[in-house]
């Protein structure tokens, strides 16, 4: 039975090797919206119709969905012409040269747009080591010593590479906000800057370099911001059932600009961001229990006519991520605000970048830095040429 479930986890890890070597795009849902998007690009195609664009005449399209003979259609626009186009099926694919989405988002040269009923979903794709060019300067600054930099983009394929084998199913990858990564494009003109060259070579050199749990599968390496000195474990975080081998360690930094914050809000505006209607007045929230390392785990709310327990990451949700930075927290009431003080920014959950800041800094490699924070995990590098000779 152990032979047998050893062979079950080899082919598993070698599965996902393979992925890695068919897998070489990654879809980034850019957008989900309900409002009518503008589409620019040069040498414009639409579902492989060229839309009257060159290398020097751009083309500039208003894209929405609408009720035609009572169904959801595409209706597209061109804003110069206005000529329309309408298209029945589900998606449609756009390419072009520089393309814009609405007039400030820069995207690669492919994209895909998903219906959903009335709401439309931008999914840009392209290649994994390309994705990340977009990613680790957004999650971590490009001064940022390069020890640190490489951690990140390790981490950060991992993480990439694990949600990829989870969400075949879905018609995205990866959201690009802090949903799962933070995604922006470099346009091809703002790509010779030295930051840029900078995190170029670091992807180059790490390019293959992941993350596994015992030597099994992709592990997903969870990050964040600032860990307040102590990282969390992966449960009391998105639950008790979650299988996330993840260990909470402590992480020194120094000048972090949220190692501890103080934030205080009307009570009002705290009702109302916990989104009950029903109830009228808010008459207090107390911590029920916290986690080893400190986090809120369970809070209660009292409101005047019943009285509701939720996890300390779904209240962190409801008031804002950016607003309530972490689950490391103390609440009290004064006078008619709540003031919270507390610690950190982000859910804990692996990788402290401020605190991989520090070790770098202290002179730790990447090697060092990751199994700091990953101690369960080992380091491998995947090659094409690896598995095509396996």
């Amino acid at each position: 039975m152990i032979k047998f479930h050893s062979i079950i986890l080899a082919f598993v890890f070698l599965l996902s090797e393979f992925i890695y070597a068919s897998e070489t795009h990654v879809r980034v849902r850019i957008l989900k919206s309900f409002q009518p998007i503008i589409v620019s690009a040069h040498q414009l195609t639409i579902n492989n119709m060229a839309l009257h664009s060159s290398l020097l005449k751009q083309a500039k399209w208003k894209i929405e969905r609408q009720k035609k003979d009572n169904k959801w259609q595409w209706k597209l626009k061109d804003l110069k012409s206005n000529n329309e186009l309408w298209f029945s099926q589900d998606e449609i694919t756009i390419n072009g040269d520089f393309l814009e989405l609405n007039y400030n988002i820069h995207l690669p040269s492919g994209l895909k747009l998903y219906a959903k009923k009335q709401r439309i979903d931008v999914v840009s794709i392209l290649n994994l080591e390309e994705y990340l060019m977009g990613v680790v300067p957004n999650e971590m600054p490009a001064a940022w010593p390069e020890e640190a930099l490489k951690a990140q983009a390790i981490a950060s394929r991992s993480y990439t590479m694990s949600v990829i084998n989870e969400r075949q199913h879905l018609h995205f990858d990866l959201e690009a906000s802090v949903e799962d990564q933070v995604f922006n494009w470099v346009p091809k003109n703002e790509s010779l800057t030295r930051w840029h060259q900078k995190v170029k070579t670091i992807i180059s050199e790490t390019k293959g370099k992941i993350l596994s749990h015992n030597g099994v599968g992709i592990y997903k390496a969870y990050f964040h911001a600032d860990s307040g000195g102590q990282t969390e474990l992966a449960k009391f975080v998105w639950g008790e059932d979650n299988n996330d081998p993840s260990s909470s360690v402590h992480s020194a930094y120094v000048n972090s600009p949220n190692q501890f914050w103080n934030r205080q809000w009307p009570i009002e505006q705290v009702a109302s961001w916990l989104n009950n209607s029903e109830s009228k007045t808010l008459k207090d929230l107390k911590v029920l229990s916290r986690s080893p390392s400190g986090r809120v785990k369970q809070l209660e709310i009292v409101w005047e006519d019943k009285t509701q327990v939720i996890s300390g990451q779904e209240f962190r949700k409801k008031i804002g991520y950016s607003r309530l930075k972490s689950t490391w927290f103390n609440v009290s009431k004064k006078g008619l605000f709540y003031s919270f003080n507390g610690r950190g920014f982000g859910h804990g959950v692996g990788m402290c970048q401020w605190g991989a800041r520090f070790l770098a800094l202290q002179g730790k490699d990447f090697t060092e830095i990751l199994k700091h924070y990953y101690p369960q995990t080992i380091l491998k590098e995947i090659s094409l040429e690896k598995i095509a000779f396996k």
